[in-house]
């Protein structure tokens, strides 16, 4: 949270910084035969390099963003996990941080004061075979998320276990899921909660989420 004072007057401004990141290199994409002996070929890991690009990534956070971060929230997928666990590293960084020998954040001391992490169901894919291959979707439709065991593989001392996650296990709140190849995949993506709403309010807003987006389309064209 920053503060700044608006022309004028006395009352100051305040405002958020979010920045949004994408995973490092994954596995599957660079071997394609790992996915045929992966005990979870769902939930690849990342490459060396993807480690080395997500330590880079957040040393170049500490060093040029105007802002600094204070939290972390991070999808419960392996190769997200993997990205966080290297951005929080070179973020809290206590020495060797801007040591160039040091390219990823193993046995790099820090102050686990600087940020906290939390792990998010919201922010990972849909867990259904609409937005995972069916070849490597869990034939049990067990998708096997462990968040403790997610959240030790995070630096020791960063996790915040007392944020109340927004998106719980068997139930959508309105969401609009817009990760995919083609955009025009992505309507079959959109679900809406009705345990709290009037049915026929559900079905409208469905509906018109759908008209929006096909709209977008119309305007943004994706390969």
């Amino acid at each position: 949270m920053a503060s700044s004072g608006v022309a004028g007057t006395s009352t100051p401004e305040f405002y958020q910084n979010v920045v949004v990141m994408r995973h490092g290199d994954r596995i599957d994409n660079f071997e394609p035969m790992w996915v045929s002996t992966a005990t979870r070929p769902w939930d690849p890991p990342l490459i060396q390099q993807g480690r080395v690009r997500a330590f880079a990534t957040g040393r170049k956070f500490r060093n040029n963003l105007p802002f600094t971060l204070h939290r972390v929230f991070v999808s419960p997928f392996l190769r997200c996990i993997q990205t966080a666990a290297e951005v929080v590293v070179a973020l809290s960084a206590i020495a060797a941080g801007d040591d160039p020998n040091v390219i990823v954040g193993d046995d790099v001391p820090i102050d686990p004061s600087k940020l906290k992490v939390s792990v998010e169901y919201g922010l990972c894919e849909m867990m259904s075979r609409d937005a995972i291959r069916l070849e490597v979707a869990p034939k049990d439709g067990n998708w096997g998320f462990d968040v403790s065991e997610r959240e030790a593989m995070l630096p020791a001392g960063t996790v915040d276990k007392n944020v109340e996650r927004v998106y719980k296990e068997g139930k959508v709140l309105g969401w609009l899921f817009l990760h995919s190849k083609r955009m025009l995949q992505c309507t079959k993506l959109i679900t809406v909660d009705t345990s709290n709403l009037d049915a026929q309010f559900s079905r409208k807003t469905s509906h018109l989420l759908q008209e929006n987006l096909k709209f977008l389309i119309t305007m943004v064209k994706l390969a």
